[in-house]
């Protein structure tokens, strides 16, 4: 081996043993430092402990604390604004009109606080049903709104005439009826329809119709006869075998207004 080399290697060591030496100095101060501040923690916690009261006594203090904060904050809290009042909870029309119901409502509302979603909710709830059921149909927003198409229905169901009551049935009308309706078609006279037996009498004679086989009408269309008659059929030939109808019209004389 070379001597250059070997000088080489030698302080290659050297240079490896003072780097581990260091880093055991260093090491040793580490441990040190964390020792001492590891004692210090122990003392501290040592004396907190031996400062403060036993568990038990803690707890009941912490217990008291804890009620007293209770009670200081019940006292100091207020009833939420979405809290209904009885009044509010049993507010109906019942008989009311739709303005005095509005006005218990609006009332009920000074003292609390609502979305305009949630009074209208509870307007109509408490509102009679069939004239919920009528503004419900207009999809209104706002509490005026729907007392504003109530009121109008109710103006309207108040100018309704009232329906006649029936009169109960009583059998005996019914007998009474039946007696009226069978005497009077027994006294009513039998008159001979003549009109009827005259107006099925045909106007006109209905000529014979001739029946020609299927034979004779390909002669006859071979030849260029008339279907109908022996005659040579041209243009305009079927307007002889044309049949007339009449239309007659019939009235009831009972129709007729009576002149007075």
């Amino acid at each position: 081996m070379d001597t250059r080399q070997t000088t080489a290697l030698s302080d290659m060591n050297k240079q490896i043993e003072e780097l581990r030496a260091s880093q055991t100095q260093q090491s040793e101060e580490i441990r040190k430092d964390i020792g001492g501040e590891i004692s210090a923690l122990k003392d501290i916690i040592e004396k907190y402990f031996a400062n403060s009261p036993p568990f038990n006594q803690r707890e009941g203090k912490q217990a008291e604390s804890s009620s007293d904060l209770t009670g200081a904050d019940t006292n100091r809290r207020t009833v939420p604004p979405d809290r209904f009042p009885p009044d509010q909870i049993s507010l109906k029309q019942g008989s009311d009109s739709i303005d005095e119901y509005l006005e218990k409502f609006d009332s009920a509302m000074t003292r609390i606080t609502l979305a305009p979603e949630h009074a209208l909710s509870i307007f109509l709830t408490n509102m009679n049903q069939h004239l919920a059921l009528h503004v419900r149909q207009f999809n209104v927003t706002t509490v005026p709104a729907a007392a504003k198409i109530a009121k109008l229905h109710e103006l309207s169901l108040a100018h309704t005439p009232a329906k006649t009551a029936r009169s109960a049935f009583n059998p005996s009308q019914r007998s009474s009826f039946t007696q009226n309706k069978n005497q009077y078609s027994s006294t009513t006279p039998t008159t001979p329809n003549t009109t009827s037996n005259q107006n099925t009498k045909p106007i006109l004679a209905t000529p014979p119709h001739k029946r020609i086989s299927f034979d004779e009408m390909q002669e006859r269309k071979r030849k260029g006869l008339c279907m109908f008659c022996d005659e040579q059929f041209t243009p305009g030939h079927q307007l002889k075998h044309r049949r007339s109808e009449f239309l007659l019209l019939e009235a009831d004389p009972t129709d007729s207004p009576c002149s007075t």
